[in-house]
């Protein structure tokens, strides 16, 4: 709860704020999938809130609890026993790319709890004496809403279909079809229904705002970093330097030791070809997107940790002592890695007044009270919309996923920025002059993109307000 905003917030945050009287991907973008605005939207409306900062990252910290316990039950079943699943656990949490990102409301831990969810139900639903066709239409359902979340995750399909049309051995291969295949498609595809009723009532913009924008983002970084850090050895320096966390070196050195333990295994089972399968997708897929981001190794961490439980138990009984020593000895690096700053945020964390989301409320409800009684079309122009949103004072739809279309927007032909509601550098002023905004926030992101805004406060008389508004500038009508 206590780190700072980051800019990635507002557009999910946004999103759940508008997703309840708006339509995504008409009356709004939204430059991801839609199933996390789906949740945010049905807890503010049911708890009334305003706070949607503290909801957003309170949802993560949830995710993350499912994960866990997932993680929990599938490295119980694997390993058959209680402390290596203990252990795995602890890697998880105490993973300092994964504590980082589920500080933060964004779409990264609610897929990959999703995903851990259907890979327990496959699990248990393939290791059973009779197969559990439902289990397995489960794991295919929660998997989809893990791609519903991000489209990263369909990097997760192949390996479960490859799994399930492989083995088991004993099955004909129509029967696996039958039994198996087809149950697991069709939770696909169920979960899948919302997802597809936008892509199919809006096609266009389903499109730009999942594909389209990204490819656009890649050009945008092109023109305003050096080419040579875009590229793909760039992407490797990038992931080097991801490997080489502490808590991330203990994982590689307590895989390459449980693999040395069972090299002279003849054959591996099944549920470890699935979850090298994972990895190996999943490490891929992370690599499509330009630039890299580091939350997106969020994907296959897990997979990691789990393929230990799955060489674990395929250890000989005598060895066994040894790799748990093993585990525990990386659990207490990732703990002294992540420590310090653990215990830099516990006193904040416990202090509810410096948390952000209760700082920009405050600040939100601040400005609300400099601008005055609002009229029905008063708007308040900023790249920050949780500023306006949190004490509700309405804001630009063009401007609802924050800096991110925006930036973009003098890529995009000036004749589509309606049909994806959004604007530019370029017609800012005329976006505003359609209709006026009461006041304009500036001093949260890049000052060339802020730029337009300052130069229409400054052109049409506004005036700046003096006050706190958590280091921004607010100018008033």
């Amino acid at each position: 709860m206590g780190q700072p905003l980051s800019h990635d917030e507002h557009m999910y945050l946004t999103a759940g704020q508008l997703i309840q009287d708006h339509a995504m991907y008409k009356d709004f973008a939204y430059l991801q999938m839609p199933y996390l605005p789906m949740i945010y939207g049905i807890t503010f409306k049911i708890t009334q809130t305003q706070d949607y900062l503290f909801w957003g990252r309170l949802w993560a910290f949830i995710f993350m609890g499912m994960a866990a316990t997932c993680l929990f039950l599938i490295c119980q079943k694997l390993s058959q026993n209680v402390w290596v699943a203990s252990l795995s656990v602890c890697l998880l949490l105490f993973n300092k790319l994964l504590m980082y990102s589920m500080s933060y409301a964004w779409n990264n831990i609610m897929p990959m709890a999703f995903t851990l969810l259907g890979l327990y139900f496959i699990l248990i639903s393939i290791s059973s004496k009779k197969t559990w066709s439902l289990g397995i239409f489960l794991s295919g359902l929660f998997l989809a809403v893990a791609i519903g979340g991000k489209l990263f995750y369909i990097a997760t399909i192949p390996p479960f279909i490859l799994i399930l049309a492989l083995y088991p051995k004993s099955m004909t291969f129509r029967n696996r079809a039958e039994h198996l295949i087809l149950p697991f498609v069709v939770g696909v595809a169920i979960g899948l229904l919302p997802a597809f009723y936008y892509l199919i009532t809006r096609t266009d913009t389903f499109l730009f705002n999942n594909l389209g924008y990204h490819t656009f983002n890649t050009l945008w970084r092109q023109e305003i970093s050096e080419p040579h850090t875009l590229t793909f050895l760039a992407k490797l320096r990038f992931a080097k330097n991801i490997v080489r966390f502490p808590s991330n070196i203990a994982l590689m050195i307590g895989m390459l030791f449980m693999v040395l333990l069972t090299i002279k295994k003849e054959k591996s089972t099944r549920e470890t070809v699935l979850v090298v399968l994972l990895i190996l997708f999943s490490s891929i897929i992370i690599f499509v997107p330009t630039p890299l981001q580091v939350q997106y190794f969020c994907f296959p961490m897990p997979y990691v940790i789990i393929l230990l439980s799955c060489l674990y138990n395929t250890l000989p009984t005598q060895t066994k002592n040894a790799a748990q020593v093993l585990l525990t000895c990386c659990v207490i690096i990732s703990i002294i890695y992540a420590g310090p700053k653990m215990l830099r945020a516990f006193p904040h964390a416990l202090n509810a007044q410096h948390w952000p989301s209760t700082i920009i409320n405050q600040t939100s409800h601040r400005i609300k009270q400099h601008m005055g009684p609002l009229r029905p079309n008063d708007r308040l122009a900023t790249l920050v919309p949780l500023y306006a949103i949190e004490s509700g004072i309405p804001t630009y739809k063009e401007l609802a996923t924050g800096s991110f279309l925006y930036r973009i927007g003098n890529l995009i032909p000036d004749k589509k920025h309606k049909k994806y509601v959004g604007t530019s550098e370029k017609t800012l002023h005329n976006t505003l002059a359609e209709n006026p905004p009461k006041a304009i926030l500036v001093g949260f992101e890049d000052k060339f993109l802020e730029a337009p805004f300052v130069q229409y406060a400054q052109k049409n008389h506004y005036r700046k307000v003096k006050g706190d508004f958590n280091g921004g500038t607010l100018y008033i009508r």
